[in-house]
């Protein structure tokens, strides 16, 4: 018995795995005690964090998508509730909490594809809570907010898939940020509901940071143009299709 532990604690993959399900069962305590008591809460973050930096690897590279992450699921216990779509919905963040350990960890093959869907969910996460959020009060703290995790965001993902021109890319993600902040502003005076401008927001995202990476590294061609500029087409005429345009 104690040999197959030791095996299991050899095993990076099963590690993982482990983190991820004490990161969930962690967010599941924290949403059957509503409301939220401090003790809970004081050892998500120290455990989180232990996980977190328990190794070497890429611990600052990857720092902000690990502090966006930790501060959607403190967001998501405050909107869910105790059942089957809260423990579903903290699963998936604990899903996200183990990609990340294994990108930080070099563990997956496929890195980089692994990292961008990663960013992609994450960005989605900020636009989704940006715009579920009341925003009668309090508006311009949480714009700044999302803003902010915008460009954290936006340099890491440039510091991954843009490795030479390291001035450039905190230049790069500022500009990215402030544009970002004005499609923002602008989808949210759409009424087609927040799960339609999140992913409105998401695709504006993805596809400007496919122009950018392609042009720092060398591979920005007409064919990528015309590919993203028809998928923004399309996919702007899905979500607008599928509104309600509810005022």
């Amino acid at each position: 018995m104690l040999k197959r532990l030791n095996s299991v604690f050899k095993n990076l993959d099963l590690r993982l795995i482990l983190k991820a399900l004490v990161f969930a069962g962690l967010l599941i305590w924290q949403l059957s005690i509503k409301p939220d008591g401090f003790f809970p809460i004081l050892l998500f973050i120290l455990i989180s964090f232990y996980f977190y930096w328990r190794s070497i690897f890429s611990g600052r590279q990857f720092f902000s998508s690990f502090l966006i992450l930790l501060i959607a699921s403190f967001l998501a216990i405050r909107f869910l509730s105790f059942g089957i779509t809260g423990i579903v919905s903290i699963f998936a963040l604990a899903t996200l909490f183990y990609l990340l350990l294994g990108v930080k960890n070099l563990t997956f093959i496929n890195r980089s594809a692994i990292y961008y869907l990663l960013s992609s969910l994450l960005f989605f996460l900020i636009f989704f809570f940006f715009f579920l959020v009341d925003k009668s009060q309090f508006f311009l703290i949480k714009y700044l907010s999302a803003g902010l995790g915008i460009f954290l965001l936006s340099k890491e993902f440039l510091f991954f898939f843009v490795p030479a021109f390291p001035k450039r890319r905190a230049l790069i993600a500022s500009g990215f940020s402030l544009l970002m902040f004005e499609f923002l502003w602008v989808i949210s005076l759409l009424p087609i509901g927040f799960l339609n401008s999140s992913a409105l927001m998401l695709f504006v995202v993805l596809i400007l940071m496919d122009f950018i990476t392609n042009h720092f590294n060398g591979t920005l061609t007409r064919r990528v143009i015309l590919r993203n500029a028809t998928s923004w087409i399309i996919l702007m005429i899905i979500i607008f299709a599928a509104s309600n345009w509810s005022l």
